[in-house]
């Protein structure tokens, strides 16, 4: 069966209308975990994240040098 444009939209359309009808409810003790956590120094505004940045850069940088193997 091929697919067309619009079967893609009209899957988009039903994704849509379904994603509408959820109703996610947040507990009190995880809104607090959250406030804790954005009240937390460094995550605050102005605070120098370069080491984030940086952090993120070496994790990426270290699967430079993965050898991949086959599956047995």
């Amino acid at each position: 069966m091929k697919s067309t444009v619009e079967d893609g939209l009209r899957i988009l359309r039903q994704a849509a209308e379904q994603a509408a009808r959820i109703r996610i409810e947040l507990t009190d003790d995880y809104l607090a975990l959250i406030a804790q956590v954005e009240a937390m120094p460094q995550n605050q505004g102005g605070v120098d994240k370069t080491e984030r940045v940086n952090g993120s850069r070496r994790y990426l940088e270290s699967f430079r040098n993965v050898i991949l193997l086959p599956r047995r």
